[in-house]
């Protein structure tokens, strides 16, 4: 359009300009006076036109970018994971390399008859030390023959310093750590783990650095009726792999949950995307809404990230990406409250009856996860906030549907279709395979309430935040997995059904430095041994710290640069665990302090001290 009209005008002077000289030659300084000034109006139209062509577009979509990249100094105190003969272990049962034919080695059974299977020579030869006084136990537990060994020198006679051990033979009648066993045998391997103390150790990330990119969608087509998206992209410098290992920690897994809330790939994925229709009934506004929600980064989190209320939920108890829908009434004007509203929200959680292995069988017995709560504001004046959030889990599955690396697998088989599993397979991952994870059961459901307080005196802001959580089990994990750990059933282990109740403080206050016109922050927070949440998308690397059974510390600095469009974030955080699985759904919480081998099969966290620095642009 804008092209055209400048076309036009310059046919106009064309013409114009011919007509001029056909009539009269005027002077050189009074053409050059009438082109100057003809420049000027052209060049005022098109500004005018340009801005009637911007307002068009902006009217439709309106586009907001932010930007920020950050960088990350983690270091783990005190890990708890195998010791580094167990480890090994480990790994040659998962090749099934750690039980050996003793007779294509050279060795002779005695008595004969007896198995003969023994360690791996090369594993007891740099071992044997360590192991030795676990043998007693071993022969106890049946894991050794005590009354049988492998002779290997010829003389007929047990020679502490040559002969091995015989290994004794598991339920299914296979030597003990060969890559099969039955349901009998996995108390006596929990129980051996059990019995081992794990190693302490430290691990540190120096340094790390993430580009996190959000596009945001807004489009309003009437008073009524408008739309908000969001597309995101998160990933960690030289990695977009997408994909990641699985160390114990669910921000390892990729899921929907979480998608885009860490790091994985460098892939621009809808993160948001959901209409909203409002109409009013008498002195009642309300509205209606549809799609992926806008569930994270809710209150207080708005405090630390410097921006405006990022979602609905109360970050305390969801911080969680979902599809569902809302409908919400603003009672303000009906109560004479200030800022009171209602709002009903649903959300859901696992789908069984597409993609998943069982889908449209008959041995579907896995439901669906359907999330059912409200978020109502009791006052909000601008000043000062009271909320309350509640949410009720149905049906809650042993895991969600994602993909992950496992380091080894174990996989299990339902002989005689009873519903619990006869045999178990052990294997390790050969290549380092993508596994797409499933729930296999649903467990149990869940009640979460929070309730907020956040307010601002002068420049002073501050919050405190109280939430509880109660589970209420009612199955059993069916993954091989968390059955050979033990760590099968909604906060409990090996099936128990008990409810638990947990609870969690949070608190926290902003206030003006005025020397420099930034802000510094404090906040902590505290979880107990059962508490339990959804804030697995939760922008911290490490995994969440309002999910954290024990104490997290952090202290951050903001220093604006340009307002709120470009400034920079110091901060520091200290994790304090007090409690294994925190934000899991799985298993009964272990004191740190009594953390055994079985327990850190999957490394676990004591200490953590996180530093960060980043610089966020946004526009």
């Amino acid at each position: 359009m804008r092209k055209c009209f400048v076309l036009l005008m310059l046919m106009f002077f064309t013409t114009l300009s011919g007509k001029v000289f056909a009539q009269e030659q005027p002077k050189v300084e009074d053409l050059l006076k009438q082109i100057k000034q003809l420049k000027s109006e052209l060049a005022e139209i098109e500004d005018r036109v340009s801005a009637t062509e911007r307002h068009t577009v902006t009217d439709k979509v309106s586009l907001g970018i932010d930007f920020r990249t950050q960088a990350i100094s983690a270091h783990y105190k005190d890990l708890r994971g195998l010791p580094e003969w167990a480890s090994s272990m480990m790994q040659l049962w998962a090749f099934n390399r750690l039980a050996i034919d003793g007779t294509k080695i050279g060795g002779n059974p005695i008595p004969s008859g007896s198995s003969s299977y023994t360690f791996n020579p090369t594993f007891l030869q740099k071992y044997g030390a360590t192991l030795q006084p676990m043998f007693p136990a071993m022969v106890s537990l049946g894991f050794v023959n005590g009354g049988a060994f492998l002779d290997m020198n010829g003389n007929s006679t047990f020679d502490a310093t040559a002969d091995l051990p015989v290994l004794g033979n598991n339920s299914l009648g296979n030597p003990h750590f060969s890559g099969t066993f039955g349901a009998t045998d996995l108390a006596k391997y929990q129980g051996m783990f059990k019995s081992i103390a794990p190693q302490k150790y430290d691990s540190n990330n120096d340094i790390m650095f993430t580009n996190r990119l959000r596009v945001n969608l807004d489009s309003k087509v009437s008073d009524n009726l408008s739309f908000s998206g969001r597309l995101a992209m998160y990933k960690t410098w030289a990695d977009a792999s997408g994909v990641k290992f699985y160390n114990g920690n669910m921000n390892t897994m990729n899921m929907d949950g979480n998608d885009v809330s860490v790091p994985t790939d460098d892939l621009l994925k809808v993160e948001r995307a959901y209409f909203v229709y409002k109409n009013r009934w008498g002195k009642v506004d309300w509205h209606l809404s549809f799609g992926r929600r806008p569930a994270t980064d809710g209150p207080p989190l708005e405090l630390k990230a410097n921006s405006e209320v990022g979602g609905s939920p109360l970050a305390h108890i969801i911080n969680w990406q979902f599809d569902g829908a809302s409908w919400g009434f603003e009672l303000e004007e009906l109560t004479g409250i200030p800022g009171a509203s209602f709002k009903l929200c649903y959300g859901v959680g696992f789908e069984s009856g597409v993609g998943n292995s069982y889908s449209l069988t008959s041995q579907n017995n896995v439901k669906d996860v359907h999330m059912l709560g409200f978020i109502a504001k009791l006052y909000d004046n601008k000043n000062t906030k009271v909320a309350v959030n509640y949410a009720h889990a149905f049906d809650i599955t042993d895991g969600f549907t994602g993909t992950v690396i496992m380091p080894f697998t174990i996989n299990a088989l339902d002989i005689d279709g009873n519903g619990v599993f006869d045999e178990y397979y052990l294997n390790p991952n050969w290549g380092g395979y993508v596994s797409r994870m499933q729930p296999t059961a649903n467990i149990g459901s869940m009640d979460m309430v929070n309730v907020l307080y956040q307010s601002k005196v002068k420049d002073i802001n501050y919050f405190v935040s109280l939430a509880l959580s109660n589970t209420n089990p009612d199955g059993r994990s069916m993954n091989p997995m968390m059955q050979f750990m033990g760590q099968d059933a909604l906060l409990n282990d090996n099936g128990e059904q008990k409810s638990r109740t947990g609870y969690s403080v949070w608190a926290g206050i902003k206030a003006p430095v005025t020397v420099t016109k930034g802000q510094l922050g404090l906040e902590y927070n505290h979880g107990s041994k059962y508490w339990l949440n959804f804030t697995g998308a939760e922008d911290n690397v490490v995994g969440s710290k309002i999910a954290v059974r024990g104490d997290v510390y952090e202290v951050y600095y903001i220093q604006p640069i340009t307002g709120k469009n470009f400034f920079l974030t110091l901060g520091a955080q200290l994790y304090d665990y007090d409690y294994t699985n925190s934000g899991s759904p799985l298993g009964a919480p272990k004191k740190i302090s009594d953390v055994n081998a079985l327990d850190s099969l999957m490394p676990v966290a004591d200490k953590i001290n996180v530093y960060y620095a980043s610089l966020t642009y946004r526009f």
